[in-house]
């Protein structure tokens, strides 16, 4: 075997060296950028999490500490449980949170507010660097879903909810009547079905929809400024409903403004239509229906009612989904960006 001259033993070293330090360079890149690539994932889902979670405490009316709760809810998704974070609303119903690097680890480049770099340093490159991540959540009332195959009136709501302030003291809601039989201090006096003297008062009471055709079970598919069929009768629709889905339970239903009978509805057929005008959260504090359907009962044989207040409520986190009906006080959340 030729044994390498001086010289070129000379080129293989500097060739070596170079490599050497390309090898260096590229280590370089995958380690200090793959770092700064998983600060941003953590950063991203701390982001998400507190814009989400402060936008579902806005909708239920506790828009308060922005900052601080973002903190907390960045933290949570940090994996070594520090970020920074600043929240801020938005217009149109929506909270921004930024949050940045905050480095409990070993900080060997000496500022807690970047991420470290092992090996840029070396080659003369910046000890660390800051990562940030954004995310904006918003809360909108939903036009359309799947709720309880129950629907109450938009005058009854009206007299539970006045200046949007939710009262916590239980109302009784009758079927299909006059509540108590007092038309003259009743303001919802039209029965439910008909605006029988043409002064456009708004029906009173409640009343049952049809479960159909495809929906989950025991639910009725409704849109805003959509028409709901009504179940006929004062009875409850049919199995799998039961009296525990009504018993202490928030029940998400559509809110009704109007009614028709036929009047070109194909949907409604022999029966009634509701009008839909959005969709509420009713908590249920009693009821005495028919049959088994009774619990805790708020009146009297052979009265039909439920009780309970209208309450601020927060749907499932959706990625969007149906949003543009008026504000009953039940919000959908969703991330924007």
């Amino acid at each position: 075997m030729r044994r390498l001259s001086t010289e070129e033993r000379g080129v293989t070293a500097v060739i070596v060296a170079i490599c050497a330090t390309v090898l260096f360079g590229i280590g370089a890149l995958v380690v200090d950028v793959g770092a700064g690539f998983q600060e941003k994932r953590e950063l991203q889902n701390g982001a998400d999490a507190a814009a989400l979670a402060l936008a579902q405490d806005c909708a239920l009316g506790n828009c308060t500490n922005l900052n601080t709760k973002a903190v907390e809810y960045a933290n949570l998704n940090a994996k070594d449980g520090a970020s920074r974070a600043t929240a801020n609303t938005i217009v149109g119903h929506g909270v921004k949170v930024v949050t940045r690097t905050n480095d409990a680890g070993p900080n060997t480049d000496g500022n807690v507010n970047t991420v470290d770099f092992q090996l840029a340093p070396v080659f003369g490159g910046p000890k660390g660097g800051e990562v940030a991540a954004t995310a904006t959540a918003r809360w909108a009332p939903p036009a359309g879903g799947s709720t309880f195959p129950l629907t109450f009136s938009l005058c009854e709501f009206n007299k539970l909810v006045v200046g949007g302030v939710f009262s916590p003291t239980p109302q009784v809601i009758y079927f299909h009547e006059i509540n108590n039989g007092n038309a003259a201090a009743d303001p919802c006096a039209a029965q439910a079905g008909q605006d029988y003297d043409g002064d456009t008062k708004l029906n009173g009471g409640f009343g049952w929809l049809e479960t159909g055709p495809n929906p989950p079970p025991c639910t009725a598919v409704v849109t805003v400024a959509g028409w709901v069929a009504e179940k006929s009768g004062v009875a409850p629709p049919n199995a799998p409903c039961q009296p525990s889905m009504l018993q202490d339970q928030d029940v998400f239903l559509p809110v009704f403004d109007d009614v028709i009978a036929n009047g070109g509805q194909s949907k409604c057929g022999s029966n009634k239509c509701y009008h839909v005008y959005g969709l509420a959260t009713f908590h249920i504090t009693g009821f005495r229906i028919t049959g088994q359907w009774k619990w805790n009962e708020p009146c009297s044989p052979p009265k039909t009612c439920i009780a309970g207040v209208f309450k601020a409520f927060k749907l499932g986190v959706s990625d969007g989904g149906s949003t543009g009906g008026p504000d009953l006080g039940t919000n959908v959340v969703f991330l924007t960006d």
